[in-house]
């Protein structure tokens, strides 16, 4: 859907309060090798549906992580993918259709970047894969990558896409 994930290593999945999110693992942080760890909230160790939209929304950010990311470097398109492919695959998997929108109503920034991601596809179904052919890490598209990948998207709407993407 969003084209083949960056080489790196996954480290494991673990549960942990401050879940879920992706980081690097002590693995890549001693050995200098691209290895992340995926940290789910506890919740999704007893609730399926909660699981499966949790790791669902991850892999995501599994696609091209950054080893020595900062927190400013995801951005609305990358979250908007995130809230996208866990809203289908929740939705397909365990026939939840509240869990996501109940996600988004508690954190309406998910609901904002999922809406944009929406904007983007509906104009240019293929957009994500098109970018990624010419940057591969989904935190380093630019305008610039917009416009060598051809697209004729909005320009507000990509300043949107691009922007920053607060977490907490």
């Amino acid at each position: 859907m969003f084209g083949p994930k960056t080489e790196y290593l996954l480290d494991g999945i673990c549960f942990g309060v401050d879940g879920p999110k992706v980081e690097p693992s002590f693995m890549a942080i001693v050995s200098k090798e691209k290895a992340f760890v995926v940290t789910l909230n506890p919740v999704a160790q007893s609730n399926h549906d909660s699981g499966v939209f949790q790791i669902s929304h991850e892999v995501v950010h599994l696609i091209s992580p950054l080893v020595y990311a900062e927190e400013e470097d995801v951005n609305f398109l990358e979250e908007g993918m995130a809230t996208y492919f866990s809203k289908l695959i929740t939705e397909r998997e365990t026939g939840n259709f509240d869990i996501a929108i109940l996600g988004m109503n508690q954190k309406p920034l998910y609901k904002d970047a999922y809406e944009l991601y929406l904007k983007l596809i509906e104009t240019e179904p293929c957009a994500v894969k098109k970018l990624r052919k010419v940057q591969p890490e989904i935190a380093l598209i630019t305008k610039e990558t917009f416009e060598i990948a051809e697209l004729t998207t909005d320009a507000e709407l990509i300043v949107k896409l691009l922007k920053h993407f607060p977490r907490n």
